[in-house]
């Protein structure tokens, strides 16, 4: 540093120290306006701990319960948006004193709560299938068994299953019928790599007719997890206008089997038997385009 008649000159290094001191200053005061005291800096740590973990979760393939940690009590853990944020339970001054944020990234394929309030000295994360779920304390077993039924998502490969392929008509019309769509339904499974079993199988498909107000996709009780997700996904894509047959199919649940089953039951009241002799190539057309949506719902439904 030299001297002069107006003053002192500082030199560049001189400069660059007081820069630095500034900075670093700076960095000081916003750290402690951001952790204004201790327990805010406490509140941080659980709400980047909590924070982490729902990454994790949502990372995972399979399903998880995780019991957080009873280390702090008298705080709150909210969970909105993709935020995690701790405070004190206390008053409005107090938890507004002590509170911190972390983020979490938020996967579009999973269902959140809108917003939760948990205390910090009991409370669980869980996944199950493609919902996360927040509870203060542990899920029940009843409670766990029927967000498995609810949620679970299907793991299971095209190779896994061996499908046994059933038709039941009551008229020499319904039997025609059937044994068009059960064929064609076999070569395009079997052209999708999927196997077919007679003699074995671990999912039935079975498609007849009943007398009844629509056409109906049902599922057995028996391993729900499996035949509920398909059933709703060959209902979904078999919404569709076909030639001879309603738009309209609904869902339902039917007893328990001793091999899960998957029943198409077409209306006799909505299907159009008078087509097979008026236009049977527009009908044999129909016929394919039903066979291909309803392998196209198992081959989206299982994994290669």
């Amino acid at each position: 540093m030299s001297f002069s008649k107006r003053g002192f000159i500082l030199s560049l290094s001189s400069l660059v120290d007081l820069a630095l001191v500034i900075i670093v200053s700076i960095s000081f005061i916003h750290a402690a306006g951001f952790f204004s005291n201790e327990e805010q800096i406490k509140n941080y740590y659980v709400a980047r701990d909590v924070s982490q973990a729902i990454n994790a979760l949502q990372a995972s393939n399979n399903n998880i319960q995780y019991a957080y940690p009873p280390s702090f009590s008298g705080r709150d853990v909210v969970i909105q948006g993709n935020v995690v944020r701790v405070q004190l339970n206390a008053s409005e001054t107090q938890k507004e004193f002590s509170s911190a944020e972390a983020h979490f990234i938020r996967a579009d394929k999973y269902i959140f709560p809108a917003q939760i309030v948990l205390d910090a000295s009991d409370f669980s994360m869980n996944k199950i299938g493609n919902k996360i779920i927040f509870k203060n304390g542990k899920l029940t077993a009843e409670e766990e068994e029927k967000l498995l039924n609810e949620y679970s998502i299907n793991t299971k490969k095209k190779n896994d299953m061996k499908i046994k392929l059933v038709g039941i008509g009551e008229t020499l019309d319904q039997q025609k019928i059937i044994k068009g769509l059960t064929t064609e339904i076999n070569i395009l499974l079997k052209e999708n790599n999927f196997v077919l079993d007679e003699s074995n199988p671990n999912l039935i498909l079975e498609i007849t007719f009943k007398d009844q107000e629509f056409n109906t996709v049902s599922y057995s009780t028996e391993d729900k997890i499996l035949t509920k997700g398909l059933a709703e996904n060959i209902n979904k894509i078999l919404r569709t206008q076909l030639t001879f047959l309603s738009r309209t199919y609904e869902n339902s649940e039917t007893e328990s089997t001793t091999i899960p089953k998957i029943t198409i039951a077409l209306s006799t009241r909505k299907t159009n038997m008078d087509q097979l002799e008026e236009n049977e190539q527009q009908y044999k057309q129909t016929q394919h385009y039903f066979a291909k949506r309803v392998v196209l719902a198992f081959s989206n439904y299982f994994q290669e």
